[in-house]
């Protein structure tokens, strides 16, 4: 088949015009506007912004419960739930966006750009454990895919893109 003749178009029974050669990426956005997809230093940037946030009411809660059990059992018991709570609140909330991606212009979407509820983003936010094993190959990868995908966007089924 000839590269340059243009893309075969057919109509189906409604008289849509549907582009066979279409990439299942281009049929998947119902946004207006292609997705903008997130490269890996702007949510490096996302996540330490995230982080410095998280810091200091981390730092203090975490002495305080050390003071009580010095064994670190409370303060884990505390802060794990609190930063699970956070992400997954925060890309599902109206904002779509911790405030480290709002800070950059960053949200987190389905793969439909479409926002994403508390269970999608509860998913997320543990397979980054997954993402982090090897190595942290899981958030590398996201400089190397096409849309810009970790191993946790892939299994929960979502984008990080500009606003």
């Amino acid at each position: 088949m000839d590269s340059n003749k243009e893309p075969h178009m057919s109509t189906d029974s409604t008289q849509t015009v549907t582009d066979v050669y279409a990439t299942p990426e281009s049929r998947v956005s119902t946004t207006d506007s292609p997705l903008d997809y997130a490269g890996f230093w702007i949510r490096v940037a996302a996540l330490l912004i995230d982080y410095v946030v998280l810091m200091i009411p981390m730092m203090i809660v975490t002495a305080v419960l050390y003071s009580i059990d010095s064994t670190g059992l409370v303060a884990n018991l505390v802060t794990i739930p609190a930063m699970w709570l956070y992400f997954a609140l925060m890309e599902s909330g109206s904002g779509q966006a911790t405030l480290g991606k709002r800070a950059v212009g960053l949200k987190v979407v389905d793969i439909n750009g479409e926002p994403i509820g508390f269970g999608r983003a509860t998913g997320r936010y543990f397979a980054k454990i997954i993402s982090a094993l090897v190595f942290y190959l899981g958030f590398i990868w996201v400089g190397f895919d096409s849309r810009k995908q970790g191993w946790h966007d892939k299994m929960a089924g979502t984008l990080v893109v500009r606003r």
